[in-house]
């Protein structure tokens, strides 16, 4: 059993090493921003926000046309006291920030062909990064079948994409002014309707979180809880609608606490901790709800009774 074990690593090796020499004939360098002289490494510097090209140059030395798989993923350093960079298998910190189309090509023997993509930072990503190249060629993916077990053999090469992004973070949500709030009574289902305005003058989407309380001193309470998402650079009104308002109206304490939290829907990881904080909201308000219906029919009822009194005293009269 460790003789066929053997036989088995040793195969695997001396399949690895074909793979490796075949894909030598094959190279791909940067164009631009390299370092050293065999271009297989870049540094460079991104604005957030701002689109920033790359360029990738691809050999084929060989006498036949292959077919060239790349993708993207996370740089990061090996696990022990030297610390080398190397590349992980995953591309969820580097890949989303890559645009490059032709992720799959055919280039024709004794060929260089030039390809550009971008890496594009949202606004507010700041600091390093550290992003790998990794490329095979496919007709070069072999199988080993042994003991009911398969293995699939892919030998790879990588280069290396390091820089820094420049980019300055910016939060504001605001909750604007009393003067904003406006309330209303919706005569089609007789409830009251409170809206108040809030901001988003920061460059993420702010997941805000509230409840509102309508009282008065009758024994009338309703709470309203509800959320909303307020895009960046947008102004949104939050809605509350309190049912049931007695016919009597009068004179409602409205309370309202809330708190925001950036769009845990994105990616948040380059956000500054400082920044990823609730920031909270309360607010007050006392409501006057003019009962009119009920002034009317006061008024009314003064009236009629006046008129029934004149008509009364001149009927004593005859």
């Amino acid at each position: 059993m460790k003789k066929i074990s053997f036989l088995i690593v040793i195969f695997l090796l001396g399949l690895s090493f074909s793979f490796a020499d075949s894909l030598g004939d094959v190279s791909v360098s940067f164009c631009n921003n390299t370092t050293g002289a065999d271009g297989k490494s870049m540094n460079f510097v991104a604005q957030a926000g701002v689109p920033y090209e790359f360029c990738l140059e691809i050999a084929n030395t060989s006498k036949e046309k292959v077919s060239l798989s790349l993708g993207f993923v996370d740089g990061e350093l090996t696990n022990d006291e030297l610390h080398n960079k190397a590349c992980s298998h995953q591309g969820r910190l580097f890949s989303p920030y890559v645009d490059f189309l032709e992720k799959t090509m055919l280039i024709s023997s004794g060929s260089v062909v030039q390809k550009t993509g971008t890496l594009s930072f949202p606004l507010g990503y700041s600091g390093e990064v550290n992003g790998c190249l990794v490329y095979h060629v496919l007709d070069q993916e072999k199988s080993l079948q042994q003991d009911g077990s398969s293995f699939d053999i892919i030998v790879r090469k990588a280069n290396f994409m390091d820089g820094y992004v420049v980019g300055d973070f910016k939060r504001n949500i605001e909750f604007d002014n009393d003067s904003s709030v406006i309330y209303y009574i919706d005569k089609e289902d007789s409830a009251l309707v409170v809206l108040l305005p809030f901001s988003n003058g920061g460059i993420l989407p702010e997941f805000l979180q509230y409840t509102g309380r309508l009282s008065n001193i009758l024994g009338y309470e309703r709470m309203v809880t509800s959320s909303k998402i307020i895009d960046y650079g947008t102004s949104s009104m939050i809605e509350f609608r309190f049912a049931d308002i007695p016919f009597y109206k009068g004179v409602y304490s409205f309370f309202f606490q809330g708190f925001s939290l950036l769009d845990t829907r994105l990616d948040l990881s380059y956000v500054p901790e400082e920044y990823k904080q609730k920031i909270d909201f309360s607010y007050d308000k006392n409501i006057i709800l003019v009962p009119w219906m009920l002034i009317f029919g006061i008024v009314g009822f003064f009236v009629a009774l006046f008129v029934l009194r004149r008509i009364l005293k001149i009927i004593l009269r005859r």
